[in-house]
């Protein structure tokens, strides 16, 4: 599996940050492990990255809409420093999505943020500081 480590180029640049950049991750990479310097995912940042299919980004905060629209092979996404859930969108045509881990999230601020959030996956798992819940928002544990 390839494997692309954007740490410290795109961050310092503001790339994920930057509203002009749609679509800045593309191509055939299918991991992505950000750096402690990427606090930001912006919108459709992996937009349509068809080949994707585990993000881990430690240090993000923040998601912008539609970050991984059209994901078609995303199955896994950690974002453990996330507190304030994410866009409804940003899972959107997302059809093998299983795991979404969001530790910091509560069910609260998950709901405040539109969850549950559009996907096509069925055997989605959204874990949050709460348990773990189903793509309709049904507590599974």
């Amino acid at each position: 599996m390839k494997k692309l480590v954007l740490a410290v180029a795109l961050a310092a640049a503001g790339a994920l940050a930057d509203d002009s950049a749609d679509g800045l991750v593309t191509g055939t990479i299918a991991a992505y492990d950000a750096g402690p310097s990427v606090f930001v995912i912006r919108g459709s940042a992996f937009a349509d990255c068809r080949a994707l299919e585990v993000v881990r980004a430690a240090s993000a905060v923040e998601v912008g809409q539609m970050a991984f629209r059209g994901c078609a092979s995303l199955r896994e996404v950690y974002l453990p420093a996330v507190t304030n859930g994410l866009p409804s969108s940003a899972f959107a045509g997302c059809p093998r999505l299983e795991v979404v881990d969001l530790p910091l999230v509560t069910l609260d601020a998950a709901r405040a943020s539109g969850f549950p959030w559009q996907t096509p996956s069925r055997a989605v798992v959204f874990r949050l500081a709460g348990g773990n819940y189903d793509r309709n928002g049904k507590k599974l544990d």
